[in-house]
């Protein structure tokens, strides 16, 4: 008699505590097998985490630094202003995904080339030299250190960023050069024209030819240094960049004319060249967006 007070008195307790959680609003787990039945009311009450499909795409940031440096006197020796492109990735998806290893490595090859460029890039470092020549020969001036991001994309494959620096070291004039960055993200390396051909010869030629003839158009060879032609068919490795439908050749200060005429720029277009390109010059040059 005694057991079966004891029974009724747990079953008594245990329909308290289910009315309790009931009167909360607390459901308690099921044991065993789900029906189907039960599978439905389940997944009304505790629906599956949302799966959110994360993709990744190459995108280029820019970064601004500006700093100056002040001699023991208190006079300025330098002042530089940086503009610096950086290869980053962003995602369409959840924002606490992580970026495939293999793409941030890419980045990563790009950013670290980009580190040379901006090696010398210091008020600090300029300043101390202006300071040194001061002291040394009397000799006074202010460091200007300038790069400027011209222009930048991504398209397709192809990462490609034009840049302009401007440097005054004492004397009549300061001095500046333009010039394009270009990365192929598939090989994740930065390439040159002559990677985009296997007929290197047959592409100067080309190249070289288009310009010369553009030049004799205008009549503005009469007032390029003498032997400009040589120099221009025997440039081993040509600044340039890319467009949509041509790529320009630059020639820096001094290198065919005078400082007065500036950096000089030739567009050549891809009709003329593209039966020299390789199968890497198709896919970066007309490979589309992505």
């Amino acid at each position: 008699m005694k057991k079966i007070t004891t029974m009724i008195s747990v079953l008594l307790i245990a329909a308290l505590v289910l009315g309790a959680f009931s009167a909360c609003g607390f459901r308690l787990p099921k044991i065993g097998t789900i029906t189907t039945t039960d599978a439905a009311e389940n997944a009304q009450t505790e629906p599956a985490p949302e799966t959110r499909e994360v993709r990744w795409s190459y995108n280029l940031r820019i970064e601004m630094t500006e700093d100056t440096y002040y001699g023991d006197d208190g006079e300025l020796f330098a002042s530089v202003s940086y503009e610096r492109p950086v290869l980053e990735l962003v995602s369409g998806g959840d924002p606490d995904a992580l970026p495939p290893a293999a793409m941030q490595d890419v980045c990563s090859g790009f950013n670290r080339k980009l580190d040379e460029v901006y090696a010398d890039a210091s008020a600090e470092t300029h300043g101390k030299s202006a300071e040194e020549m001061y002291r040394e020969m009397g000799f006074r001036y202010t460091y200007e250190d300038e790069i400027k991001v011209i222009s930048s994309r991504v398209d397709g494959d192809l990462v490609e960023v034009e840049l302009q620096r401007y440097v005054y070291s004492g004397g009549a004039h300061g001095g500046a050069a333009r010039w394009g960055c270009h990365f192929d993200l598939q090989e994740a390396a930065f390439f040159t024209l002559a990677d985009l051909t296997d007929d290197d010869a047959g592409l100067a030629r080309a190249v070289s030819d288009e310009i010369l003839r553009q030049i004799d158009a205008t009549g503005a060879g009469e007032y390029y240094f003498n032997g400009y032609e040589d120099t221009i068919r025997n440039k081993d490795a040509q600044e340039f960049t890319l467009g949509e439908t041509s790529l320009t050749v630059i020639f820096g200060e001094y290198e065919i004319a005078s400082y007065a005429d500036g950096i000089l720029e030739f567009e050549i277009p891809y009709d003329l060249i593209r039966g020299y390109l390789n199968a890497r010059g198709e896919r970066l040059l007309f490979g589309g967006s992505n």
